[in-house]
């Protein structure tokens, strides 16, 4: 069993790493924050999505990790017919999941297209629970996706 492990830095580069790898990984996990609250545009609250089509929209934190996570990965198995388990794990400085540990997996609901199909391909792309216990080939991965001191800091807040 090969298994990657990473943090989106950028989502084409992961992605052509996994297409081109030979042999292909049997798991690729994905650790967030994928919406951290850090990033400048989030913490100014100017959240906006631009499909092309017109003017870009203001969004939600869920409309947006639908469009920049769950569709591209859903759009990459498809395409690409890769058979790569995709292994989701939240963080607690995701600004659009709850932020208790342990985490439950993301919402089901933001892995569902406008016409409410399922975009996990088929459970392809799992949503994990943080921390979490994953079996991939013959081995068991432990993940963990937290940093007690942010927990503490980013509760007190709210």
């Amino acid at each position: 069993a090969i298994c990657l492990i990473s943090v989106i830095v950028n989502d084409q580069d992961l992605l052509h790493r996994v297409k081109e790898a030979s042999p292909r990984p049997d798991a690729l996990i994905l650790m967030g924050p994928f919406l951290p609250e850090t990033h400048p545009k989030i913490a100014s609250g100017d959240v906006v999505l631009d499909l092309g089509d017109d003017e870009p929209i203001e969004a939600s934190f869920d409309e947006l990790f639908h469009v920049k996570v769950a569709s591209l990965l859903s759009a990459f198995v498809s395409q690409t017919q890769c058979k790569t388990r995709i292994l989701l794990v939240p963080s607690n400085e995701d600004v659009h999941h709850d932020c208790v540990y342990p985490q439950p997996p993301f919402k089901s609901s933001v892995f569902r297209d406008e016409d409410g199909q399922d975009l996990t391909m088929g459970g392809q792309i799992v949503r994990l629970p943080n921390p979490a216990l994953v079996r991939v080939g013959n081995s068991v991965i432990g993940v963990n996706c937290a940093d007690v001191r942010s927990v503490r800091a980013r509760s007190a807040r709210t």
